[in-house]
């Protein structure tokens, strides 16, 4: 209570404070997933002491199109799973003084289930506002209205100008902590992230459902004159100024002529323009030839993106693009340090302080232990290899092992889960299994499992995540134990943690289960240096 009173300011004492700009290592660089994916922030003792909490990293990041494909398929791409810019950072690392404070591998998994769970709509929308969460056209950052005339074929600009961005990683306990942090006597801060790859990151922009087509027009040979959409565009996500197909997109038809369906492909021309009438115009040979047999009439018409393809004719499907369509890159990394100018008085206590009984500070921070789950086996046990000294508890995302480039959900999966349990040592914590039979079993109507939301609000709440939103708890499933109650900790030095779970049936599918451990480390700041407890 002592230190806590010493780090926190009081209205009683003046206290000064400005922002100090750190730049990242290899300033002027620009990092890219797997070839330049690791970025440090080296934060110097020089800054005294650090409010953290109204500190930010900042870095501009751009949507690339790899030239090898721009001519084939090159759909408006943005940032998916509702976490915008967040998402880039798969690992966080923290050092203090050269020692590691803070490993969260997959760090993105986590921030999927906090922006889910603890914020509610308006915090969502409010943050969206710089991390690109949510691109819509009522979103001041939604960047994709305008064109780029210069390059052949025209590309939407959100894929080729450089937008700035602001990161708050408020799942790291040191980057979050709300009191005054004393980085003069801790020695220097190394914050370090390394870049998620682009296909877990990006997504496409717009709807990329069939679209209902009213009437399709040909000419005798065959060429489309023009498509009329049945339903308006604001249906699909987009408006009429924002055409989300651009020069070379692979699209499938699909109409009926006497009962026959006859399917065809075809690319989006140069000079592709959409009316306010909802009609896609289509220059004269803009598509390819024969894409309609002369002057037919189809029914029951529908365009499909096929993204991420490239184009082969109009009469055989396209081929799958595996990877490396696009990428993003980042440049002018900086940490805004909201640095505390420190009264002489309070200088002079502190090094009192360190050169006596020394400065102990703690840390609540995550550990990640990743545990796969077979598929098609009904009872497993997933081994958590935690065993450290002052854990607050467990939270497990079971995400999908199998998942699409320019597709991935980091969304936990419940897959007919019929129960879990935790086993910590000996002791089975609760008592029986935590029930989801109601819900799995009862495909119909689906009832509210309470005893896991019961389960899942106290672990949110004491690992400090919290739980103003429960809108997403079918969604984004999480498996979820607390370990210590009133605010405390449990020791797993000496038993251990697993999951037992039990599926209704043997037809599960297989999936990665990223159990994060909630865990308090300890700092302590000798004249000696500095040592990491826990």
């Amino acid at each position: 209570m002592v230190l806590y009173k010493m780090l926190k300011v009081s209205n009683s004492i003046p206290i000064s404070n400005y922002s100090q700009v750190v730049i990242s290592d290899n300033a002027g660089a620009t990092f890219k997933p797997k070839t330049n994916s690791r970025v440090r922030l080296n934060l110097p003792s020089s800054l005294g002491m650090i409010d953290f909490h109204s500190s930010y990293i900042q870095l501009n990041t751009q949507t690339i199109a790899n030239a090898t494909h721009l001519t084939t398929n090159t759909y408006k791409m943005g940032w998916g799973n509702r976490q915008g810019v967040n998402q880039i950072i798969r690992d966080l690392i923290i050092r203090v003084d050269g020692r590691a404070l803070e490993t969260i591998t997959n760090y993105n998994v986590l921030d999927k289930a906090q922006r889910d769970y603890a914020n509610d709509l308006t915090l969502n929308n409010l943050e969206s506002t710089w991390s690109h969460a949510t691109l819509q056209p009522d979103n001041p950052s939604y960047s994709c209205t305008d064109w780029d005339t210069s390059q052949t074929p025209n590309v939407c600009n959100f894929n080729n100008i450089s937008t700035k961005n602001q990161l708050q990683l408020d799942l790291s306990g040191l980057l979050s902590m709300k009191t005054g942090f004393p980085i003069v006597a801790s020695g220097n801060v190394e914050i370090e992230f390394i870049l998620e790859d682009a296909e877990n990151c990006l997504v496409p922009l717009h709807d990329m459902n069939a679209l209902s087509v009213e009437n399709v027009t040909s000419s005798a040979t065959g060429t489309i004159t023009d498509i009329v959409l049945a339903d308006a565009f604001g249906v699909h996500g987009f408006t009429a100024g924002d055409n989300p197909y651009v020069a070379g997109n692979v699209m499938r038809f699909q109409g009926k002529n006497g009962g026959n369906t006859t399917t065809r492909y075809f690319r989006v021309g140069a000079n592709t323009s959409i009316t306010a009438g909802e009609k896609i115009n289509i220059p004269s040979g803009d598509f390819v030839a024969s894409f309609l047999p002369n002057s037919l009439t189809y029914t029951d018409c529908t365009i499909t993106p096929m993204f991420n393809t490239t184009w082969v004719s109009d009469s055989v499907a396209p081929t799958a693009i595996t990877s490396g369509q696009w990428n993003y890159e980042v440049s002018n990394v900086e940490f805004v340090a909201r640095a505390i100018e420190m009264p002489p008085p309070y200088v002079s206590a502190l090094q009192k302080r360190i050169q006596g009984e020394g400065m102990v500070l703690d840390c609540p921070t995550y550990s990640m232990y990743l545990s796969n789950i077979q598929q098609n086996l009904i009872k497993q046990s997933l081994l958590v290899p935690c065993y450290g000294s002052r854990v607050k508890g467990v939270v497990s995302v079971p995400v999908a092992s199998v998942q699409t480039p320019y597709r991935f959900d980091r969304n936990g999966k419940v897959d007919g889960l019929r129960e879990y349990q935790a086993k910590i040592g000996s002791r089975v914590e609760p008592q029986r299994p935590v029930d989801l039979s109601n819900w799995t079993l009862d495909t119909t109507h689906q009832y509210h499992a309470q005893e896991h939301i019961q389960e899942l609000t106290k672990t949110l709440s004491a690992v400090g995540i919290g739980e103003r939103s429960l809108t997403r708890w079918r969604d984004n499933f999480l498996i979820t134990r607390r370990l210590g109650a009133m605010g405390g900790s449990e020791d797993l030095s000496e038993k251990g943690f697993r999951w037992e779970i039990q599926y209704n049936t043997n037809t599960n599918t297989a999936k990665n289960a990223y159990n994060f451990v909630s865990m308090v480390r300890r700092i302590q700041i000798l004249p000696t240096g500095v040592s990491i407890f826990g």
